[in-house]
């Protein structure tokens, strides 16, 4: 993956012996550049500071990284990005005396608010005061530096060699890999939202324990604890956070529990909620046996140097079943079980059991949840052929209060509030462990739902129709209200992803077929008046195609690949992307060109990709 650089420019020069006490003399202009990412890189967002004398604004780029210029500036600053698409995120960092990079990212914000004994919101809004100044001298900031070092570390968040304010920071975004300080942001995001917490939850325990870094450690222990935040991590893969999980595939007609463990050293069993003694429970379910034994792997395929794959996990059941493990930088993850997964060209999978799983989080108010999402499903008809699934999507609207309608679109362009294939009024219930079921007037068998809500807003739901008697039967869905903005991706730039492919078929016995590859597309040129890209593929015969973002539908997540004819027909396909995966099927397109979900046996198909965090 190609690093981003970020250039220092001219040191501005500091006063009273390097910046150990208050600001620095006047600049004309003063420049600070760095990089504002919540884990992934924030595009397009604010950033304003507040100095000792001086205010100033910027944008930031597809790449997180900003350059602010103040005429006449004086340091010390305050900077605040903040989000302009989907839930408003803001963010804090400083740059003392002498400075000339600020990144501004969650760790800033700790960093500055344990600093200043305060939120960073509170004395942002005040403006720099004299002893405002004292507290974001070098010292200052480099004594609260270390202290939330140690602190994180609680966490199984490592950043013992990493100065967050001034760091190089390369943010992920959908063309390019993050650094190894970014993976550190997404696995501190990624254990507080598993906990349905937020940044700022932190923020205010950080800011209230600042006398030393044992102070500080103890503070967030205890937050841990109250919250029931995990505190492992793996360093190659610290989004992998041992905890509950919440799973399912085709064909289940309830969601399953878990609690999986990550560490490759501790094989100790679980199912649901505590490590386990009783015989007979496995952490997967798969077998019998109270055991089992868990690795880091290396795919065929994947051509980095490290000796695994980052998130590449395989647990091998002392039933001798095995599950293949991916997990995304959200926490969001897939797995198959059976057959080495995944390999370098696309594979059929001896079992067939394909699914995808989920942090069973904290479950949001009906408030935070309300508003649109948009679903694909594999579902198997009863009125269809036996052992024939359907690809449809649909849509899904809550109020505040809980209240809900489930319309099923005709086609992904028109899926709106006309649909006359629409239920009406579904009854949200709050289930054990926070777990939804939806009980429709059209459809009087409940859809068992799990919600997850990450630090930006985004929603995926995953439910399954919970009775085989229900019109949709065997009925794997999953909804999505992405409202975070689409990474722009780079010309010449590449990007890896594990994929399965759930399909129609005639060749196996329960009429569905799996198969599984490691990809690796090369971005070839980028239309940003179409908001397209065109890649190659890494297959043995390369496959050239555009995908097409923001749509049939905007402002959802939604993205569109045509169909290919060479080498092979690849049909269309219409999905969502987002929380580090995409969930895609195939389409039929009608006389105005607006896709629809396929309804024909031989193109019906649910593609899972889980997007690489090498």
């Amino acid at each position: 993956m190609r690093k981003l650089v970020i250039l220092g420019l001219s040191a501005v020069l500091a006063a009273c012996g390097g910046g150990s006490g208050g600001g620095s003399t006047s600049s004309s202009p003063l420049t600070i550049t760095g990089t504002a990412a919540t884990g992934a890189a924030i595009q397009g967002g604010a950033v304003a500071a507040t100095c000792q004398s001086g205010t100033g604004t910027a944008t930031t780029n597809s790449d997180g990284t900003y350059t602010l210029t103040i005429t006449n500036g004086t340091l010390p600053c305050l900077l605040r990005v903040t989000t302009t698409i989907g839930t408003p995120i803001v963010l804090y960092s400083a740059a003392e005396a002498g400075a000339t990079t600020a990144n501004i990212t969650p760790l800033t914000q700790l960093v500055v608010a344990n600093a200043l004994g305060s939120d960073p919101a509170t004395v942002y809004a005040a403006g720099i005061s004299t002893t405002t100044a004292s507290n974001l001298s070098s010292t200052g900031l480099a004594t609260a530096v270390t202290k939330i070092q140690t602190a994180l570390a609680g966490l199984g968040v490592d950043i013992s060699t990493i100065d967050p304010l001034k760091t190089t920071l390369v943010a992920a975004t959908d063309a390019t890999s993050g650094n190894a300080q970014d993976r550190q942001i997404d696995g501190l995001m990624v254990a507080l939202s598993n906990a349905n917490l937020k940044i700022g939850d932190l923020t205010t325990v950080i800011a209230a324990n600042t006398s030393s870094a044992a102070a500080a450690t103890a503070a967030v222990a205890g937050f841990a604890t109250t919250n029931g935040v995990s505190t492992t991590a793996l360093a190659s893969c610290p989004s992998a956070r041992t905890g509950r999980y919440v799973y399912a595939k085709s064909g289940n007609l309830a969601l399953n529990k878990v609690f999986i463990n990550f560490d490759p050293t501790n094989s100790v069993v679980t199912n649901d909620t505590t490590p386990l003694t009783v015989a007979g429970m496995t952490g997967w379910d798969y077998g019998s046996s109270s055991a089992f034994t868990v690795a880091q792997v290396k795919d065929a395929g994947d051509t980095s140097s490290s000796t695994f794959t980052p998130c590449a996990y395989r647990f091998t059941m002392a039933s001798t079943a095995v599950v293949n493990v991916r997990v995304s930088a959200s926490g969001l993850g897939a797995f198959s079980v059976g057959s080495t997964f995944p390999n370098s060209t696309p594979t059929l999978l001896s079992a067939s059991e394909v699914g995808v799983f989920m942090p069973l989080q904290k479950l949001p108010t009906f408030a935070d949840m309300a508003g649109t999402m948009y679903g694909i499903h594999l579902a198997n008809f009863k009125s269809n052929p036996v052992g024939q699934y359907s690809n449809l999507t649909s849509k899904f609207v809550m109020d505040t209060s809980g209240n809900a309608k489930i319309y099923v679109c005709s086609g992904l362009g028109v899926c709106d509030t006309t649909e006359t294939n629409s239920y009406t009024n579904a009854n949200m219930v709050r289930g054990s462990d926070n777990i939804l079921t939806a009980t429709t007037t059209l459809d009087p068998t409940p859809s068992q739902m799990a919600i997850f809500r990450n630090q930006t807003g985004d929603i995926v739901v995953l439910g399954v129709n919970t009775q085989a008697s229900a019109s949709m039967y065997d009925n794997f869905f999953i909804f999505s209200n992405r409202v975070s903005a689409f990474k722009t991706r780079v010309a010449g730039s590449s990007y890896s992803a594990w994929v399965w492919s759930i399909s129609n078929s005639a060749i196996v016995a329960n009429g569905l077929k799996y198969t599984s590859a490691f990809r690796t597309w090369t971005v070839n040129s980028v239309d940003t008046a179409n908001n397209s890209f065109t890649r190659t593929s890494n297959d043995a015969t390369p496959v050239v195609d555009t995908i097409f973002l923001n749509t049939p539908q905007a402002g959802i997540g939604m993205f569109r690949r045509p169909a290919v004819t060479t080498p092979v027909f690849q049909p269309d396909i219409v999905g969502f992307t987002g929380n580090g995966w995409s969930i895609s099927g195939a389409t039929r397109v009608n006389a105005t060109t607006t896709p629809y979900m396929d309804s024909s046996a031989a193109n019906n198909f649910l593609t899972i990709v889980i997007h690489s965090v090498n």
